[in-house]
């Protein structure tokens, strides 16, 4: 397993304001997890991809540009992701779009994955980041 394993896995983090609007495009499952856990995943097939992409939900007591603003801080996401060793930025395509390098620590006898992953920040609506 090298670093191929991560290039292709996408993960989406839906950051808004935990309002009536956002909870009526919840499932009830999704809910029922975020009131359980603080938080619900799933995972939507990618076509022509190896991987699922991975959505996270969660109920967050901030607004939607600080959530999304400590999550664009890449270069700090190894104090607070486990297992994370390095992340560090790579190259700034455009001012919403940003390349990492990471290095993930993974268990003996897997060498420790090292991949450039795409951060391309949206708002397509206002208190909506994507």
């Amino acid at each position: 397993m090298n670093g191929l394993f991560f290039t292709v896995l996408l993960l989406t983090l839906s950051c808004l304001s935990f309002s009536e609007a956002f909870a009526s495009k919840l499932t009830t499952k999704e809910l029922n997890e975020i009131k359980e856990r603080g938080f619900s995943t799933s995972t939507k097939v990618i076509p022509d991809q190896s991987w699922p992409q991975i959505i996270v939900k969660a109920k967050i007591k901030t607004t939607p540009l600080t959530a999304v603003a400590i999550f664009a801080a890449y270069d700090y996401q190894k104090n607070y992701i486990p297992n994370l060793i390095k992340s560090e930025i790579h190259k700034v395509t455009t001012p919403n779009q940003i390349q990492v390098k990471y290095e993930m620590d993974m268990p003996w006898p897997i060498s420790n994955g090292k991949y450039i992953n795409d951060h391309i920040l949206t708002s397509p609506h206002k208190d909506n980041f994507k």
